[in-house]
């Protein structure tokens, strides 16, 4: 097991909380003050975080196919079937009256 750095793991956590707290309904409401306050702390953390894991040793093209691997594989992959789901619905015949007799009147 690779050794792990808990003072990261902490600040990314922390990070989340307050992308959490950040879409709560409080700061939603107090978009001129608490929002950019927020903002301006979270996203640079993580652009800092991404830096401080980022391998030079690595070739850029070896490292820019690792992560569309496994960062755009399991994104599409759920767009591709919801998509071939939607396209299938809108020409079944079967489906559109299913679906019109589920809509609330």
């Amino acid at each position: 097991m690779k050794h792990r750095w808990i003072q990261m793991d902490i600040a990314k956590g922390i990070g989340i909380l307050v992308i959490v707290f950040a879409h709560s309904w409080f700061v939603a409401n107090s978009r001129d003050l608490m929002y950019p306050i927020l903002a301006s702390f979270v996203i640079p953390l993580f652009f800092f975080l991404s830096g401080v894991f980022f391998k030079p040793e690595q070739p850029f093209v070896e490292m820019a196919v690792r992560k569309a691997d496994g960062l755009l594989k399991p994104f599409f992959s759920p767009c591709c079937c919801m998509s071939a789901c939607v396209r299938c619905c809108a020409t079944n015949p079967c489906c559109r009256t299913l679906a019109a007799c589920s809509m609330p009147r």
